[in-house]
């Protein structure tokens, strides 16, 4: 009876860990969806059912480690981060904190040893997770329904970039599943020899391996996790993302790293060449993407040790980009930069927003993770290290799919090991179930309270959302009030701000309409937000405020045209020929990052001007 309950557990346990991966192939929008709503709750009622299943069975409760501590420590430092830096919208980030530490602890009250899935089972769910994404890639191909219109295939998220990780990360999973024959047998995590049923015969086979019925699974499990891996492959190029090539490619090395020794320099230097073309590849990607960290670090260097705070990435890359400007104006580097609300390196974000100290916390946490894994499933390590490689180069965890992959992988290394904890030998048998008891129904009750209140957040957010959206072309006066109601929810929105903001100065509010820029700042690398500042000043006769802002804005970026423009239009206003001759000039001979008929057309008006001021000039020297 005891084994049936158990077994009972073990399949109910695996029922939910298969749910969650059912989640991160949930469609990817910009903010929040209904996955994200139903996704809290469900690992809010995982907690009450942990707490369920310890009465049922296994009465364990989840030993502590230094994986949790770490957890622990990471999160009440980053609330602490958010808390002291205060002045930049940041509520985006503190709710998916909270959904991600939930959600890793329902899974460790959860996975206890009597629950705990196989290594397989979850190397099986990553696999799958990674033929879905590829299947549906290929049939946005075929039939044309991509959710991007400049791209082929996207699968459920809105562009190929983080699609391509869960390519990545199914095949290079399902590679080292062969390399280590991670498999769910007897034996099955034991190192063998690969085999061909064509080269041996039924009696050599039977000799090589001692479980004649094992033979068949095995050759079966190889065959369908070959051609798993080799289909993946095989649609990952069509992604064109280098991130996920190089990600594929580090754990390739490593997998068969005693067999390519012997043509390590041949290996070295086609990989060398790869690098090379890779950046040649898509060169202003590559460049625009060393701006970001360049600016960033420039910012990160004003607070290097606690960092500028949750939520500020966005300001210290603009702040920091007109730093560089300011100190070396000629810099190449400038002519790649754009418009950016990612990082594209998750270390790096942590390290501007958090510090050394929130980026050193991050590296010991995943350097533990990463070091139970190596021990408890190499698979599975192979696959979190391709996603840790992907995630120096592009932003899949601000995505809920690819933190509910770490979360779950995290929480299994943690928990792949457990024993009973509490346990002390002088009480007696009653009173240690009862103490255990007590901490299991506080908690999971605790995390069921917290989890359910957040999915009402996010509900509430994502309600918000779509009310925006409803009117957020109509720049009518009477929609104020509804901005005014719906702020406070959508406050971290760069379009919101800015429809909102335009709202107010076509209503003639100006200084209403600066403040709700000044928060666009906070939020945005845009430099439109400067540029419409210096428009309300300008409006207002605040001549030398505009004049800031306008310069402002070009620092921002100082690849766009059209703040010169802004500013050389002002000068002209003021009936200030000097100066807006000489912008004149700058806007003629700059060289724009994109030219389009809108630069065309400023130009030719700057020309213009100059050309009317010389003939102006001439006839004043015929006159005289």
């Amino acid at each position: 009876m005891k084994i049936r309950v158990v077994n009972m557990i073990k399949l109910l346990t695996m029922m939910i860990v298969a749910a969650m991966f059912a989640f991160a192939l949930a469609p990817v929008e910009l903010r929040w969806t209904e996955a994200d709503v139903w996704f809290v709750r469900v690992v809010s009622v995982v907690c009450v059912l942990s707490v369920a299943l310890f009465f049922v069975g296994g009465r364990e409760v989840p030993k502590l480690g230094l994986t949790d501590a770490l957890v622990f420590v990471w999160t009440a430092y980053f609330y602490l981060n958010a808390w002291i830096g205060g002045d930049r919208p940041c509520d985006t980030s503190l709710l998916q904190a909270c959904v991600t530490l939930v959600a890793y602890c329902a899974l460790r009250l959860l996975l206890t040893r009597n629950s705990v899935v196989a290594p397989w089972f979850l190397v099986a769910c990553v696999v799958f997770c990674g033929l879905y994404e590829a299947v549906t890639g290929l049939e946005q191909m075929v039939c044309g329904t991509s959710r991007h219109h400049l791209y082929a295939m996207t699968g459920t998220f809105l562009n190929p970039g983080p699609y391509s990780a869960f390519l990545m990360v199914g095949a290079v999973t399902g590679l080292a599943a062969l390399r280590y024959s991670e498999w769910p047998m007897k034996g099955g995590n034991k190192r063998w020899k690969t085999f061909s049923l064509s080269q041996m015969s039924r009696a050599k086979l039977a000799w090589a391996i001692p479980w004649r019925k094992n033979a068949t699974k095995r050759a079966i499990l190889s065959y369908t996790m070959f051609a798993a891996s080799l289909f993946l492959l095989a649609v990952l190029p069509a992604t064109c993302s280098r991130a996920a090539m190089i990600g594929v490619g580090v754990c390739f090395l490593w997998l068969y790293r005693e067999k390519y020794w012997k043509y390590r320099f041949v290996v070295w230097g086609v990989v060398i060449v790869l690098l090379v073309a890779f950046y040649f590849f898509k060169q202003g990607s590559a460049d625009g993407r060393l701006a970001i960290w360049a600016a960033s670090l420039t910012s990160w260097l004003h607070s290097p040790w606690t960092g500028l705070g949750i939520g500020g990435f966005c300001n210290a890359c603009a702040e920091g980009m007109a730093e560089m400007w300011h100190d070396n104006p000629a810099l190449s580097l400038f002519e790649s930069a754009g418009v950016t609300d990612y990082a594209y390196n998750e270390l790096l974000k942590i390290l501007v927003e958090q510090g050394v100290v929130g980026a050193l916390l991050c590296v010991v946490l995943c350097a533990t993770v990463m070091w139970r894994l190596y021990r408890q499933s190499r698979a599975l390590f192979a696959g979190l290290l391709s996603l840790l490689i992907f995630s120096m180069f592009s932003y899949p965890f601000e995505m809920l799919s690819y933190r509910i992959v770490v979360v779950v992988i995290a929480a299994w290394s943690a928990s792949s090991s457990l024993s009973e904890t509490g346990r002390c030998e002088s009480l007696p048998e009653r009173k240690r179930l009862l103490k255990r008891g007590v901490c299991m129904v506080v908690v999971g009750l605790s995390l069921f309270a917290m989890g359910w209140s957040v999915s009402k957040e996010i509900s509430r957010r994502m309600t918000a959302e779509r009310e925006v959206f409803l009117f957020s072309g109509l720049r009518n006066e009477v929609f104020i009030k509804d901005y005014y109601i719906l702020l406070p929810y959508v406050v971290e929105s760069p379009q919101f701000l800015f429809n909102f903001a335009m709202t107010l100065r076509e209503s003639g509010r100006y200084r209403d309409s600066n403040a709700i820029l000044r928060l666009g700042t906070r939020v945005s690398t845009d430099p439109m937000f400067y540029v419409l500042m210096g428009n309300n000043y300008k409006d207002e006769q605040h001549y030398d405020l505009a004049e800031k802002e306008y310069l402002k804005a070009f620092a921002v970026l100082p690849n766009r045209l059209y703040p010169l423009f802004r500013l050389m239009l002002m000068y002209e206003e003021m009936g200030d020929k000097e100066k807006c001759s000489a912008m004149a000039k700058r806007v003629v001979r700059m060289k724009p990052k994109v030219e389009s008929p809108a630069t065309n057309d400023m130009k030719k008006k700057a020309y213009s001007f100059l050309k009317e001021t010389k003939q102006h000039e001439k006839n004043c020297d015929i006159f005289k």
